[in-house]
């Protein structure tokens, strides 16, 4: 639309340096601009000019915003106060260097914010800075300059017209609730009339009586504001009117009916009182009462203190000569309204006869003044008359909101185009035929988006909420008919997948993929490359490839985020760390063991080991030594020596370079003559590696030409973005032509299409809502905003609670964020060509969270979850009937498995797998041969499985087979098993937290159960919650609290993957910290119900919890380089509140090394040895109902 627009223009005469065409990507103006030149190359009508437009083409103004807006700039540098050879920062550069300002700030200036750091203290004031300034920082700004000075009054009026503007319940005033309060009372007094005479203790009633004294305590007080805080402080202590976590109770089975007159007064009063409690719980935490009151000068004390961050910033940008993308429109924007004077605003605006801009539904406000202002229209941002400005934009496909885009500029802006056009009927132009898809997904598409976007049956439309409008089918049946719709169920949570099944959705999606490619199930015809999966989240990808890899699908990742976690990426930093600075003994470890270096762990143990007492060396003058033969040399075999002498040489000629040339080409030759290229390129992440390591070339000379400082400020910068794990796609792929399956995010699927599309996890609750204290969102002016926070609360014993505030801006930040995750479906769907894959896992009892992406499906197809299996369900519209394929999970088979063999893996699944074990056991100490493993991989929670017995870990993880429960020994029955695993799951995330408070929790436990879709299970809910709250109690005040709270160091959630020996130890340690002394000690969470009376000590080894100690103590040391540097490591048991420690010398990690090793390697060459004492009688292969392991079998036979 963007370019025939574009030559309608050139046809009327217009000229290409007069025409500005703006584009979301740089990749996007280069397509445009060639097809440009290759439609005025064809067009008979621009035939006289064409050798002279092609030449204007190469030089027309085509670009992203900030492209264009950087030329700009530099041409009225003088007139706006910049220097004309400015730098522009990326992303990454721009945060490095704010996160630079931010800790100077922090040094110099934070102490005379003594409010915030009394609120925050240092770091956490550091990291709600960071969230609020490097978001939409002009928001953020905004903001802080509209606050700074304003006094108590005028910040309270902005916030009592935020709250009135919201929707409430009818006759209530969030100014005044003493109105609302009084109707209330007499509506609820009337409820007393179908009391029984003389009736006490009967709970309906007690909640009556409680929910009118609320009510007339509201009612009776003499001013509005102290009202409001009495409906505040009254619902906190409405224990009968709402749970603990503040949502409100269910009145359906409450009451006696012998307390009550008649059955239908006591159905009035269930009714009407649960309706009291929702709109109390809907109405109260959003009063603006005395928390916001205290709020008050923290509030202005924060805009303060933005104000002074942004100046920081702003000095470290001009002392570097740079700008950041806001700079760029910040000082666009001024230039272009008079800001700069009058005379360089006429020559900016006056250049162009056309403004042209695509994908318009994700701009924001600051871009729109600056489009409508150089297109010709007045200064206060309205769009020019005329016809010189053109949009495209599509309001179902804004899905930027994280980087400040906002849908309703576009929704604004086409009204007032249409009004300035006097409404003229070609001022806007509807697209909505469909030439992509295929007729069964459209008509399937445009069924779920009429109840997805269809206006709300309650209340008016919102700006933000997209209006439904079907696209019209343009597309031919072609060889793949008229294309297909599957939705792929399951599987279900919490319950144990028999069998063959799949253990999880990732699974699940990889063998339906490894089907349809296969030609097993599908359509057929389908190749690798014409497939894509589109994640919402990168949250499960690693998941997602590894159950790929197992089906043996190809796959590449493309877009979203992980380039600089990418390990090849990582290793080229690891090498020019150590160029810089041959001491630093991690960064040549690292380097070592990657392809660069290629030495085994044994090699370098001998290296590290060989030290003298006292000696101190660095580990590049041991290398050195040990590949030189000399006296204190390691005794290595003929293989590793010749290895070891070969890296240092190489290793000697990278370092007699370093810093003599170009970094760029001295990384390229390392990687080409070391091999490590090669050995990069192989794997199913091969060609996306080599495509990381080119980028990354790339940047390296784009920050040798703009860092400048030598060879040691280039590393540092490298790591410290490595560090930070910033945002920044992996290099990119050209989707589909690389024969392979693509994984990306929706994100950065958008504008572009596949045959074959999967969406995945459509069953997962949206999250929604803020993790920081300090939450900005809208105000109660267009154009305003307002930060809201926690603020300790006198009532709950100071613990930081929600103001009202917060909880409005929250609220209406929610509704946005629910209405984009609705744009954000349109966009997944949408991408199809001509068979379409929705996947996602139901709750327990097939149920499906109603905030989700398959609800919203499933509803408007009004396919029914109770049914299971495989069947066509019929889709009737307007457009004709189309059948979806309704797939449960559990009837996919793996890779490899004819159509008779599927049929086989019935109800005997786990028969037709024993048929494939041995036959008869070996019990003279042979091996039992399943088959070697594709990867032999041990977690610290597995490898008491692994020494137990191989076999039963073989079957485990070569098999993939859940273990049956068999009711002695095996994990407690299926509903202690869920209760532990809701208990580990809450109490895990709370230990997450930096503060574990009363409301953290409970606002946890909501969090997880909506997540998870527990919210109909109230008993298990609750019994996890009881643990949750003993845990913590346990916590507070313990020794492992005060190791956190006097720590130097604190890491959570540390995730490992490493070598060990033929194989790979992974896993998460729990939190990692240093002591004030410099020691380490790693602590793992516990959350069993263990015996009072039992010893821990025992305890510990009966359940292998020793063994896990064991590996993550050595994991940890192998994360910190420790050698002869001892560590402890700590189990917390969150059920008694004890902590269980040990502490290990090299020797230990030695041996624990080489025990793991060991069993690690036997079970990767496929060697499983049953031992003589198998736990066969708690083994659910060996024992039970379908137990079919030949040990177990005969154990049972022979009564042993």
């Amino acid at each position: 639309m963007l370019v025939e627009r574009y030559l309608r223009l050139l046809e009327a005469g217009r000229r290409p340096d007069r025409i500005l065409a703006i584009t979301f990507t740089r990749k996007a103006a280069s397509e445009m601009r060639e097809r440009l030149r290759r439609a005025v190359a064809a067009r008979p009508s621009l035939a006289a000019r064409r050798e002279s437009l092609r030449r204007q083409l190469a030089l027309a103004p085509i670009g992203t915003i900030h492209a264009w807006a950087s030329s700009l700039l530099r041409e009225h540098a003088i007139a706006c106060g910049l220097d004309p050879a400015f730098e522009v920062l990326d992303e990454l550069q721009a945060q490095v260097l704010l996160e630079e300002a931010l800790g100077r700030w922090l040094d110099e200036q934070a102490a005379a914010f003594p409010r915030l750091l009394d609120r925050w203290r240092r770091g956490g004031l550091g990291r709600e800075l960071l969230a609020l300034y490097g978001g939409a920082r002009w928001r953020a700004l905004a903001w802080a300059r509209a606050t700074r000075d304003a006094d108590e009054h005028a910040l309270l009026e902005r916030w009592l017209a935020l709250a009135a503007a919201e929707r409430w319940p009818p006759g209530f005033d969030p100014a005044d609730p003493r109105p609302w309060a009084r109707r209330e009372a007499a509506r609820l007094g009337a409820l007393r009339g179908g009391l029984a005479t003389g009736v006490r203790g009967d709970a309906l009633a007690d909640a009556l009586e409680q929910a009118i004294a609320l009510c007339a305590q509201v009612a009776g007080c003499a001013e509005a504001a102290a009202a409001r805080e009495a409906l505040r402080r009254g619902w906190l202590a409405a224990d009968r009117l709402r749970k603990k976590s503040e949502q409100p109770r269910s009145f359906g089975r409450a009451g006696a009916r012998g307390n009550w007159r008649s059955a239908e007064q006591l159905a009035q009063a269930r009714a009407e009182l649960g309706a009291f409690a929702s709109a109390l719980a809907e109405i109260a935490p959003g009063a603006i009462a005395e928390l916001d009151r205290a709020a008050v000068a923290v509030v202005r004390e924060l805009a303060r203190a933005l104000l002074a961050l942004d100046e920081r910033y702003a000095r470290a940008r001009r002392e570097r000569g740079a700008l950041d993308f806001d700079d760029l429109i910040e000082h666009t924007l001024r230039l272009v309204t008079g800001g700069c004077g009058e005379s360089a605003r006429r020559r900016a605006c006056s250049r162009y006869d056309a403004v042209l801009v695509d994908e318009f539904q994700d701009v924001d406000e600051p871009q729109r003044r600056i489009v409508c202002a150089v297109a010709g229209g007045e200064g206060d941002g309205a769009p020019p008359a005329g016809g010189r400005l053109f949009v495209v934009g599509d309001d179902k496909q804004s899905i930027y909101r994280f980087r400040g885009a906002d849908v309703t500029v576009f929704r604004t802006l086409r009204e007032q185009i249409a009004a300035s056009e006097g409404g003229a009927e070609d001022s806007r132009v509807q697209l909505d035929d469909c030439f992509r898809t295929l007729r069964a997904p459209l008509v399937v598409i445009n069924r779920i988006f009429e109840h997805v976007f269809a206006a709300p049956p309650d209340r008016p439309r919102e700006p933000f909420e997209a209006d439904p409008a079907a696209l019209t089918l343009r597309r031919a049946p072609s060889q793949h008919g008229e294309g297909s719709v599957t939705l792929l169920l399951g599987p279900v949570r919490g319950e144990s997948p028999e069998g063959d099944a799949p253990r999880d959705e990732p699974e699940a999606v990889a063998r339906a993929i490894a089907g349809w490619l296969s030609g097993d199930s599908g359509p057929g015809g389908i190749e690798p490359g014409d497939v894509a999966i589109l994640l919402r989240t990168r949250t499960r990808l690693k998941r997602y490839e590894e159950a790929l890899a197992a089906c043996g699908v190809p796959f590449v990742v493309h877009g979203g985020v992980g380039f600089w976690a990418a390990p090849e990426v990582g290793d080229v930093v690891s090498l020019l760390t150590w160029l810089a600075d041959e001491g630093d003994d991690l960064a040549l470890a690292a380097l070592l063991r990657s392809p660069f270096g290629a030495l085994t762990d044994d090699t370098l143990y001998a290296i590290a080991a060989g030290v003298e007492p006292g000696e101190e060396t660095t580990l590049w003058q041991r290398l050195c030594r040990a590949a030189d033969g000399g006296s204190q040399a390691p005794e290595l075999g003929p293989v590793a020596r010749e290895r070891l002498a070969l890296c240092v040489a190489q290793l000697r000629r990278w370092r007699a370079r370093a810093g003599r040339g170009c970094a760029r080409v001295l990384v390229r030759e390392a990687l080409e003559h070391s091999g490590a290229l090669a050995a990069y390129a192989v794997g199913l992440r091969g060609e996306q590696a080599v495509a990381n390591l080119e980028r990354l070339l790339d940047r390296l000379g784009e920050l040798e030409r703009g860092v400048g400082g030598g060879l040691g400020v280039l590393a540092r910068r490298l790591a410290a973005w490595v560090e930070a794990q910033e945002r920044e796609s992996e290099a990119g792929l050209e989707p589909g032509e690389r024969g392979a399956v693509t994984i990306l995010t929706v994100h950065a699927s958008k504008g572009l299409e596949f045959p074959v599309v999967v969406v995945p996890e459509a069953g997962e609750p949206l999250r929604t809502g803020r993790v920081g204290d300090a939450v900005l969102g809208r105000g109660a002016r267009p154009g305003a905003w307002e930060i809201g926070l926690r603020m300790p609360d006198p009532v709950r014993h100071g613990q930081p609670v929600d103001t009202g505030l917060r909880r409005l801006v929250v609220r209406r930040a929610e509704r946005e964020e629910i209405a984009e995750a609705r744009r954000l479906l349109y966009v997944a769907l949408t991408r199809v060509r001509d068979h379409l894959v929705v996947s996602g896992r139901l709750g327990s009892g097939r149920r499906v969270s109603e905030r989700s992406w398959l609800r919203w499906i499933v509803d408007a197809l009004a396919i029914d979850l109770g049914r299971t299996g495989v069947y066509e369900h019929e889709v009737r519209t307007a457009e004709g009937t189309v059948g979806v394929q309704v797939v449960a999970a559990e009837t996919i088979a793996a890779p490899g498995r004819n159509a008779a063999e599927r049929e086989a893996l019935g109800p005997g699944r786990l028969t037709a797998v024993a048929a494939q074990a041995p036959a008869a056991p070996t019990r003279d100490g042979a091996a039992v041969a399943l088959g070697a493993p594709l990867r032999a991989r041990l977690s610290p929670s597995r490898w008491k499985v692994l020494r137990s017995c191989a076999l039963r870990y073989g079957y485990r993880e070569v098999l993939g087979l859940d273990e049956p429960w068999v009711g002695t020994g095996g994990g407690g029955e299926p509903e202690a098993i869920e209760l532990a695993l809701r208990r580990g799951t809450v109490v895990h995330r709370l230990f997450e937290r930096d503060r574990i408070t009363a409301a953290d929790l409970e606002a946890e436990i909501e969090a997880v159960a909506r997540e998870r879709g527990w919210e109909g299970d109230a008993a298990l809910c609750e019994e996890a919650r009881r643990a949750a709250h003993r845990a913590r109690a346990r916590y507070v005040g313990s020794e492992v609290a005060g190791w956190i709270e006097r720590a130097r160091g604190v890491w959570r959630e540390l995730p490992f993957c490493m070598r060990l020996g033929a194989g790979e130890l992974e896993g998460t340690i729990d939190l990692l910290l240093q002591d004030a002394e410099g020691r380490w000690r790693v602590i793992d969470w516990k959350t069993d119900v263990l015996e009072e009376d039992r010893c821990l000590e025992r305890l510990v080894r009966e359940r292998g919890y020793d063994l896990q100690l064991d590996l993550y103590a050595l994991a940890a040391a192998r994360l910190l380089g420790l050698e002869a540097h001892a560590l402890e490591a700590t189990l917390w048991f969150t059920w008694r509140g004890e902590a269980y420690t040990r502490r290990y010398e090299r020797g230990d990690l030695e041996r624990i090394e080489a025990q793991a090793a060991g069993d690690l390697g036997r079970f990767a060459a496929g060697r499983y040895e049953p031992p003589e004492d198998a736990p066969c009688e708690r083994c659910g292969f060996g024992v039970g109902p379908g137990a079919f392991c030949p040990v177990g079998l005969e154990r049972l036979r022979s009564g042993g």
